[in-house]
């Protein structure tokens, strides 16, 4: 007779803890973020919508109780494999990057899924650790609820439905307030959400504007990648990440630091081929989608166009370009063709000036778009091991970010990626004329926190490091232009300064896409800001002072 309480007490005890951690573990409920929330909801739309938001939250969390608790057998495993999915799911994330798996995270996921095999190489054991809890989680789940299951009244059921749908209300508000949401609630409704939102299929606007003689025949437009300006020794002699670029600052037009478009890669480079005016965005009307692009001008300037990936396999495109804009590129060169081999990624940033080499010594003018490998996440792999010059640094599969490791791992990366990459392009293109590069990165790097946080893309305490970048220019020939400004700039003023390159008229590109980095009047009255969260302004998205 004693052990039916004790087994009783069990159930019970074992129904409480799963529902807590159902609760507490997919649930990201922090001071910071729930202030807010309701502080964008309460001053920056209404009070009624932060009643609805509330109303939400509690259909949501009621919804998961009813779901898990069901006294239908079929229902209620089919619940628990969702629950332990989305566990899953949010356990990873919560591992790697130390917060919970956003709207804006899978907005930044769904596009770079080509890195997927990379993340699953580097977190291998997260992913184990990860999927043995959940499975655990179910597997206990499903053993004690039997035992207890509710036979709630059939009106309660309207909860499950009312859950769903006010969530998805949340989300089409796109303010981003369903991080707190329960994941098992939050991610089918993400899902859902971004499959009946996906992106206009749109045409871009024609050139119609011609350019007039070619100032300069070849034209290298290179984004790194994760590249923090004041992470150089250009721009921080407190550090010797860049020795030999700080031997030869004489041969560069440096800008010094400048703000970048966004924190994450797609939306800068995307940004950055289209002449985004950074009033206008985020871009909720897919402008930029519309837009004609560097391309467009540079075939219409009657250049040769090259785009040059150093990240992607094969013939795949990034940065929210599409096989419509293949028609403005004469030639895709992914970096990885070059060799039958599996490219390591150290090695290649390396065979880009060979790339660049052989097209300025082209005698037909050249415009070319180069997305580097650069200091990509996670940092130990983008250097050869011989080249470690700081120490001690994380090892190739690290989770934890320690900060002095993180810190060198990062500079050693830098030190390989930009001062050496930098140290053969000045070599391979000397004693040829007409070649100008712009150089600048999509977004930095904020390696100050702590513990296991992503260090770009941050939609809460988004630090400036994420959008301070580099910005030089630099000529393998005599040329009149110099810098006459610094750590003023900004990543919009690239797009005017090429179209001038290109032979456009200089009274058209300000009208439509401001002031040249080389306009004599240049001025820096505008504030300095940059989008965190996605470009097209789904989910959280807003403007940041640039400080």
């Amino acid at each position: 007779m004693s052990e039916t309480p004790i087994r009783s007490g069990i159930i019970k005890w074992g129904i409480g803890f799963l529902l807590f951690t159902a609760f507490t573990v997919t649930l990201d409920i922090r001071p910071g973020r729930v202030w807010y929330v309701v502080r964008y909801l309460l001053f920056e739309d209404s009070v009624a919508s932060l009643l609805l938001y509330l109303m939400a939250f509690a259909s949501a969390i009621v919804s998961v109780i009813i779901l898990l608790t069901l006294s239908n057998t079929l229902l209620r495993i089919a619940a628990w494999l969702i629950f332990g999915y989305a566990f899953f799911v949010n356990t990873c994330y919560r591992l790697i990057t130390g917060y919970e798996f956003t709207y804006n995270d899978w907005l930044l996921v769904r596009p770079n899924a080509q890195f997927a095999t990379l993340a699953v190489q580097q977190f291998l054991s997260t992913i184990f650790i990860s999927a043995l809890a959940s499975i655990g989680v179910v597997v206990l789940g499903l053993y004690l609820v039997r035992w207890k299951s509710l036979a709630v009244p059939k009106f309660m059921l309207l909860w499950i439905p009312m859950g769903f749908i006010l969530t998805y209300g949340e989300v089409e508000k796109s303010v981003g307030t369903v991080e707190q949401f329960p994941i098992m609630v939050r991610m089918p409704v993400i899902l859902i959400h971004s499959m009946f939102n996906s992106l206009p299929t749109t045409e871009r606007e024609a050139v119609v504007e011609n350019a007039k003689k070619l100032s300069v025949r070849h034209i290298f437009l290179i984004v790194d990648e994760s590249i923090t300006g004041s992470a150089l020794t250009l721009n921080n002699p407190d550090v010797n990440t860049t020795p030999f670029l700080a031997g030869h600052r004489d041969q560069l037009i440096d800008f010094g630091i400048a703000t970048a478009y966004a924190n994450y890669s797609a939306g800068s480079n995307l940004a950055l081929t289209a002449g985004a005016r950074m009033r206008n965005l985020p871009d909720s009307g897919y402008a930029l989608l519309r837009q004609p692009t560097l391309f467009q001008y540079a075939q219409r300037a009657g250049y040769n166009v090259f785009l040059i990936d150093a990240q992607m396999d094969g013939l795949r495109l990034q940065n929210f370009l599409t096989s419509r804009d293949l028609s403005f590129i004469d030639s895709v060169i992914p970096i990885t063709s070059l060799q039958h081999d599996r490219l390591r990624y150290d090695q290649r940033d390396s065979l880009i000036n060979v790339v660049l080499a052989t097209l300025s010594s082209s005698k037909d003018p050249v415009f070319a778009y180069v997305v580097k490998f650069g200091a990509h996440w996670p940092y130990a792999r983008t250097y050869p091991e011989k080249e470690m010059f700081f120490k001690p640094t994380l090892t190739r599969s690290s989770l934890i970010k320690d900060s002095i490791r993180t810190r060198n791992t990062y500079f050693n990366a830098i030190r390989w990626s930009v001062d050496t990459f930098w140290q053969r392009i000045m070599s391979d293109l000397a004693d040829k004329d007409s070649t100008l590069i712009l150089y600048t990165s999509d977004h930095g790097q904020d390696i100050s926190k702590k513990g296991i946080q992503l260090s770009q893309a941050s939609v809460f305490d988004v630090s400036p490091d994420e959008a301070n970048v580099p910005l030089w220019i630099y000529a393998n020939y005599p040329t009149s232009f110099k810098s006459i400004h610094h750590d003023d700039s900004h990543h919009e003023d690239i797009f005017p300064t090429l179209l001038e390159w290109m032979g456009f008229e200089k009274g058209f590109i300000s009208k439509r896409y401001g002031q040249s980095l080389l306009d004599s009047n240049y001025h820096s009255a505008r504030p300095r800001t940059f989008l965190k969260g996605d470009i097209f302004g789904r989910a959280t998205s807003a403007r940041v002072k640039f400080e």
